[in-house]
């Protein structure tokens, strides 16, 4: 795997992993979601906007769908 530095700023605690087009978060069924992206820059923008924010469950529909599931399992 490419040496990226964006998992470093994530403070989205469903994010694994990333490659240059690619974003890796923790799946609904226990497996990775992959979110695939054109270019790299759209990557930077998309963990910019969501996965390197506070509020990222507020942000992404996948920490938001990951939330829901923990929430329901605490119940």
């Amino acid at each position: 795997m490419p040496n990226l530095s964006g998992g470093v700023r994530c403070v989205c605690p469903y994010y694994l992993r990333e490659t240059p087009k690619s974003i890796s978060c923790e799946g609904f069924a226990g497996e990775a979601c992959l979110v695939r992206f054109a270019c790299t820059r759209d990557k930077v923008e998309w963990a910019a906007a969501h996965c390197e924010r506070m509020d990222y469950a507020v942000r992404c529909p996948y920490a938001r769908m990951m939330e829901a599931k923990y929430r329901d399992v605490e119940q």
